[in-house]
């Protein structure tokens, strides 16, 4: 309400949409995942352990593209990006290789 007072008053043209309508990931798997982790909702966290352990998405790509997209979360008033940031670190994290001895 608050939103189409100010519309009003300032005579602006504001349209209101989710994250998923512009978190810009080229891929689809990726998309799904960085949206379930940004709701955070417990079957939106099953199904990202369900995309791991499938191999449907790698943890590195994921981390790779929300990269991509941290710059432009400001557009998205209701995201708060460092929180999102520690879920997304948290959920996906990073693949080190075994240290081999020799």
């Amino acid at each position: 309400r608050a939103i189409r007072d100010v519309k009003d008053e300032l005579r602006i043209n504001v349209e209101l949409s989710s994250p998923l309508d512009f978190i810009p990931v080229p891929q689809v798997g990726r998309s799904a995942a960085l949206a379930k982790a940004e709701r955070g909702h417990a079957h939106d966290l099953e199904d990202i352990a369900a995309m791991i352990e499938r191999d449907l998405i790698d943890s590195r790509e994921v981390r790779t593209a929300f990269e991509r997209i941290e710059p432009e979360l400001y557009r998205c008033p209701a995201i708060d990006p460092p929180a999102f940031r520690r879920r997304v670190e948290h959920l996906f994290p990073e693949v080190t290789s075994p240290r081999l001895d020799r």
